[in-house]
């Protein structure tokens, strides 16, 4: 996807995949996402890459949302994400190494905001959320914790621990039509469901 050429990067159209979905199109990663950190950092104008090969689609506006599904790291690739993007969502797996570092990540977050003024970052959502484990509570306390000291908005919907997700997963199935062609009720689609909306409504709130 990189190309040599800075003045002449790859068309990204190209790599955009139509699926049997109304209105959803997606690039799939693949083992050579691996490798893309060193490709990067050999790279001119490395931290504006994507922003480059990104840019004309954006200009044709297309889409009404384009979403990144980032590894969490803090390394270049999420460097340039963070460059051309409007908001940041921060999920959270509600467990105590979970926790751990979400100051790290969000001091990564603000000082991306110094270079992309447009950068919100909408929340932070509790993900993998089991109750029945103590230690998710402790987790939950710590959070809200950092989310008031932060003056980070904490989503009010949670999405639940189920094994529904890795099925689908395994099925490349969305969940929904996972949950409709097993005939299973997931916990975690309907949690999906109602943040979707919370979503919606908080990034219709930003932008006034």
């Amino acid at each position: 996807m990189l190309s040599d050429d800075f003045e002449n990067p790859s068309n990204i159209e190209k790599y955009m995949l139509k699926t049997e979905y109304k209105n959803l199109d997606i690039i799939i990663s693949d083992y050579q996402m691996a490798t893309i950190e060193l490709d990067l950092l050999i790279k001119s104008y490395r931290e504006s890459l994507l922003k480059t090969l990104f840019n004309p689609l954006l200009e044709k506006g297309i889409y009404d949302y384009i979403i990144f599904d980032c590894n969490p790291n803090l390394g270049i690739t999420n460097i340039n994400i963070t460059e051309i993007s409007n908001f940041v969502l921060i999920p959270v797996e509600l467990s105590p190494f979970g926790v751990m570092g979400m100051n790290v990540l969000i001091d990564f977050i603000k000082n991306i905001q110094a270079t992309n003024t447009k950068l919100e970052i909408l929340g932070l959502l509790k993900s993998n959320v089991d109750q029945r484990y103590s230690m998710n509570n402790i987790a939950d306390k710590n959070l809200k914790l950092i989310s008031e000291k932060r003056d980070l908005y904490l989503f009010e919907t949670s999405i639940s621990t189920d094994s529904n997700v890795g099925k689908s997963q395994l099925e490349q199935l969305p969940l929904g039509e996972y949950e409709k062609h097993n005939k299973v009720y997931s916990r975690a689609r309907e949690d999906f469901k109602n943040f979707t909306q919370e979503l919606i409504d908080r990034v219709n709130y930003i932008n006034g």
